[in-house]
């Protein structure tokens, strides 16, 4: 008893515990502050230094040694130890001590750039983090969630998490989800009176229904409170301090335990990098499996290597052995993949594009179509009402702007006054309307002759449809301030706007002399929403009449009039009610929201309009090109729709089939929806469900599916597409937490440029794997190959040694591969299909046409991976020609030299002991080996960056197009040329001897190389145009057909 009477004393910090039984007005005494201003940026800033930041500390951030140690032990430098563990055996310290600078400067490099991406992950995340809407000096605020203070005034509506623990003061129906906290899945509803206290003073955390507390979320309705706790004093942070006291003592789960082989076996298989759950993209789980594959086939070269020599151990052979262990390990590939991850999330950040999951990296890129919504992504968001149809008469409202002085409604050509709206019980009615079925407000600008922007206009707060209702009121005089301070009314409830049910109606109440109330309730929403609640309609005469077909066909005919315009039509209408208690009715928003929207008289449409961005156009002829499909989904009217796709390309001359509304897409089962040729690219009043049965519809063709979304109900829709793009202007924080990009420009334009980010991402990890992998497969070539090349004992002269393996795959590669990773776009990167697609699109064309439907077969899975047949080819080809330009290089030069290929002893020239009279020739002949293939995986770093395009004559082939790509092969080769010609590091270290006239065969292999290329390259331009020349006349037969 004693614990629970401590909670109602005030803390340590000042601040009380027992706010839930105060009134309002004692909260705002004791935490000096003001319900309408809030608090100052002063003041605020003033409590973050006294109480912290409004976090839980439990965010550690990122662990050092958990990402050194990921570095220190993978398969990569697996193999590198027991290399160095070899050497030390065998005593070749030089190759030992090499060894180790190798493994700790690649675990360095690969700790310093995961450390640094691992950080701007952390960073990036705090831009899509939770938002509070604060009242800072009476104007409201979004700040970050970490930043709200106690004190603080904090408004919420559905959608949102609750920032703090608030102490409510203002509620409209609502509910808040704290099954985090006490268990239950029902949502809570609140309440802004002080609660009574119990004869023990306590009340449990679920019953005190007067405060919100943080981390929970708003199912529905809005309200306002003041912040009483925040960081560690919160519910939940009290949980969380328990816990990090505590530890995990009893929480720990543990695994079902399976003695057996095989789940022992699969128990450490999934504790393997590439196979445990981990944050890592497919692409760096699919590397990380490729490591232990490689490991696999270094242990077969191994045993390869002792079995040439027919199982006889020495030095050499152990030390060679070690060589071609190294040589199919690309030890610098992960670590450049991980740099091209970070450099990949601060290029979206500058798109305007925040990665949550560095998943969508690799994904956005695959997209094949875009479900967008209208307004505020394709649209402005910038809504104005331009049209007006009020019981059967047109009102025109003059004015673009937010600022209600400027402008008006004018009927017939004149301006309505204040009399003309007072005359007229129909407009009075309308406008009344407008105004009070509204939570939008305007603020008149703060000093009109300041020299401030900001202090001169006119600013809207709230929906920007409401927005602009609002603005359309106060231009007649009538806005929601005017009237509730003119009719004396009370706000009563609210019927938040559903999307489902497409509408939305708030209550009034007005006393009168009797001590009763009249109920003034305000319909607002979908025109055919509407009119199913209406009973009567006013005449063009002020008469109400009985709801018929005609007004019906009239209203619809006025809405498809505006909806043409390109207007966003909404229908409004009204309904008076005499109460006759004396008592304010309570309503339910569930049980009673029949009973409120009913016997409605319908008063007219209102048109509005959101005009188009200025880049969406271009942005969807961008997707055309690129072979994305957009869809626009939105809740307006079909025609409204209709104009727009039409304005921005969505919609072609004759595609007005491809128009649904969302009744008659839900209505169809899933075997006629994939039974159409063509899946709609619009979908009018669309609902959350909506969006999703078009992206299982998406998913059944074989479609990557990018969608976006800002409401709460549109979390199910990003969590079933491929990519979830959530809003970050307008967005709910369901919506954010749902998704794996946030737009922090709600910007269309934004989502095409990380589409386009996404490809150059993944063609550039594609060039570097290339080069790496083909340089790994030359080496290989030259080293096992090289072993039949034996000298006058009958050992074989090791064509290479280890470290020079080493000095190819992180001196000479590395560089050149980082290079690659910064290649900018290739000019057509935007003008090809997504991969993968090519083989279905054909599928599906076949199918669509009819002809070979019966033979068809099931539709092909697109290949998204790297490791296609095409790039496996391209590999080998050129790996195997760079292998193979190095051992004749080194089979000619120790040829020539005076006692022959075979005269030398190939047991005394195999290692580091240099005897120059014995070995001179074949050290010779290695280095010039060396050289080839170094100069060659150079040269190969410029002819990697176009995958057809001649190295030499392409269309982007002069060194500016990547000048840090061209001091990068200059400086590789000046550097290797280095260990050639410095005394005891050639012989000593490199096991290699500066040469002479060697040099005309390291140029003819690299002319001969780059011809190789260019030949093999026209090749694949040959058969692609062959292969497009195929499709296209297919394609014309098909359409024939």
């Amino acid at each position: 008893m004693a614990a629970k009477k401590q909670l109602n004393q005030a803390g340590d910090d000042g601040l009380r515990n027992d706010t839930y039984l105060l009134d309002v007005e004692e909260v705002v005494q004791h935490l000096d502050t003001n319900l309408e201003k809030g608090l100052t940026a002063d003041e605020a800033q003033k409590r973050i230094s006294k109480y912290g930041e409004n976090t839980l500390g439990m965010d550690a951030g990122v662990s050092i040694w958990k990402v050194f140690i990921a570095n220190l032990i993978n398969p990569m430098n697996f193999v590198l130890i027991l290399a160095l563990a070899l050497s030390c055996i065998v005593k070749d310290w030089v190759q030992a001590s090499v060894l180790a600078v190798v493994i700790a400067t690649n675990t360095a490099i690969g700790f310093a750039q995961e450390y640094s991406s691992e950080n701007t992950m952390a960073a990036l995340k705090k831009l899509s983090a939770p938002t509070a809407t604060v009242y800072r000096s009476g104007k409201p605020e979004t700040i970050s969630s970490r930043e709200v203070v106690p004190g603080d005034i904090v408004a919420v509506e559905e959608g949102d998490q609750i920032p703090a623990d608030l102490r409510l003061f203002e509620v409209v129906n609502l509910e808040i989800d704290e099954m985090l906290l006490t268990g239950e899945s029902m949502p809570v509803r609140k309440i802004a009176d002080p609660l009574v206290a119990p004869s023990d003073g306590y009340i449990s955390v679920g019953d005190r229904i007067n405060l919100a507390f943080s981390s929970t979320t708003v199912t529905r309705g809005r309200g306002k409170g003041i912040v009483v706790a925040t960081a560690l004093r919160t519910e939940v942070g009290r949980i969380a301090k328990l816990l990090n006291d505590g530890g995990n003592a009893g929480g720990q789960e543990f695994e079902e335990k399976d003695d057996t082989t095989k789940g022992t076996i699969l128990r450490f298989i999934r504790k393997l990098p590439g196979f445990k759950k981990t944050n890592k993209t497919p692409l760096q789980r699919t590397l990380d499996r490729m490591m232990f594959l490689l490991l696999a086939i270094c242990v077969v070269l191994a045993v390869f290597v002792f079995w040439s020599n027919d199982w006889e151990w020495s030095e050499s052979v152990a030390l060679y052995a070690v060589a071609v262990g190294v040589a199919i390990i690309p030890e610098g590939l992960p670590a450049v993949v991980t740099v091209t991850m970070a450099v990949g999330v601060r290029s979206m950040a500058k798109q305007k594009a925040v990665v949550r999951k560095l998943v969508s990296l690799e994904a956005i890129g695959m997209v094949t179509n875009i479900c967008s919504d209208k307004t505020g992504t394709l649209t402005e968001g910038k809504m104005t009402a331009k049209e007006c149809w009020v019981a059967g008469q047109s009102l025109i409202v003059e004015g673009t702007s937010i600022d209600p002085t400027n402008g008006g409604v004018a009927r017939d050509g004149k301006l309505l006054t204040t009399e003309d709206i007072e005359k007229d019980r129909v407009l009075n009615e309308y406008f009344s309307c407008a105004a009070l079925c509204n939570q939008a407000s305007l603020t008149a600008p703060e000093d009109p002759t300041s020299t401030d922007l900001s202090k001169t206009t006119w600013t809207g707060i709230g929906d920007p449809t409401e927005v602009a209702l609002q603005v359309l009121a106060h231009r007649v005089h009538m806005g929601k301030p005017d009237l509730l301070e003119k009719l004396k009314c009370t706000f009563v409830a609210e019927m938040a706007f559903d999307p489902t049910l497409k509408r939305m109606t708030t209550i009034y109440a007005i006393s009168n002399k009797e001590g009763t109330y009249q109920l003034k309730y305000h319909m607002k929403g979908a025109l055919e929403r509407v009119l199913e609640c209406s009973t009567g309609y006013y005449d063009s005469e002020g008469n109400v009449q009985d709801m018929d077909n005609s007004i019906v066909e009239r209203s619809q005919q006025a809405m498809e009039a505006l909806a043409d315009k390109g207007l966003r039509v909404l229908a409004i209408a009204h309904r008076d009610e005499q109460h006759g208690s004396k008592d304010l009715p309570v309503y339910d928003v569930v049980s009673d929201r029949h009973h409120v929207e009913q016997n409605m008289t319908f008063i007219g449409l209102v048109g509005i309009y959101d005009p188009p961005r200025a880049t969406s156009a271009s942005a969807v002829k961008v997707c055309g090109e690129a072979g994305i499909d957009v869809h626009m989904a939105t809740g307006d009217h079909a025609k409204t729709a209709t104009a727009i796709a039409q304005q921005i390309g969505i919609l072609k001359p004759g595609q007005d089939h491809l128009v649904y509304t969302a009744n008659r897409f839900d209505n169809m089962t899933d075997a006629e929806i994939d039974a159409m040729p063509q899946l709609p690219l619009v979908l009018a009043r669309c609902s959350p469900e909506t969006k999703v049965k078009l992206v299982a519809a998406l998913h059944r063709r074989g479609k990557f599916v990018a969608m976006t979304g800002d409401g709460t109900n549109d979390a199910p829709a990003l969590k079933s597409a491929d990519v979830g793009i959530a809003m970050g202007l307008m967005g709910s924080d369901v919506a954010k937490e749902a998704s794996e990009i946030v737009l922090t420009d709600d910007n269309f334009q934004s989502i095409v440029a990380a589409v386009r980010e996404g490809r150059r991402i993944f063609a550039n990890i594609c060039k570097f794997s290339l080069n790496f992998l083909s340089g790994n497969v030359s080496e290989v070539i030259s080293m096992v190959v090289g072993l039949a090349i034996r000298g006058s004992d009958g050992a074989a002269y090791f064509p290479m040694s280890a470290i020079q393996v080493l000095w190819l795959n992180m001196i000479t590669s590395s560089p050149i591969c980082l290079c690659l990773a910064r290649e900018l776009a290739a000019k057509d990167i935007m003008q090809h299909p997504p991969r993968g697609q090519r083989a279905i699109k054909e599928h599906q064309d076949r199918i669509d046409s009819g002809v070979d439907a019966g033979t068809a077969g099931p539709a092909p899975k697109a290949n998204t991976s790297i490791f296609t047949k095409r790039f496996m080819v391209d590999v080998f080809f050129y790996g195997t020609l760079a292998g193979t330009l190095s051992l004749v290089s080194f089979i000619i030069s120790l040829a020539a030299a005076p006692k022959g290929l075979h005269g030398y002893s190939g047991d005394l020239c195999a290692g580091h002991d240099y005897i120059e009279s014995e070995c001179k020739e074949v050290f010779q002949a290695r280095g010039a080996a060396f050289m080839v293939l170094n100069t060659i995986l150079l040269v190969h770093g410029w002819n990697c960056r176009r995958e057809k395009e001649s190295t030499l004559f392409g269309y982007d082939s002069h060194p500016k197009n990547n000048w840090a790509l061209f001091w990068a092969i200059v400086g590789g080769f000046v550097i290797t040329l280095l260990t050639l010609v410095i005394p005891g590091l050639n012989t000593k270290v490199f096991s290699q001897e500066m040469f002479g006239w060697e040099w005309g065969l390291v140029a003819a292999s690299v002319v001969i190389f780059l011809a190789g290329s260019e030949l093999y390259k026209l090749v694949k331009r040959n058969l692609a145009r062959k292969r497009d020349l195929k499709r296209s006349v297919s394609h014309d037969s098909i359409e024939i057909a």
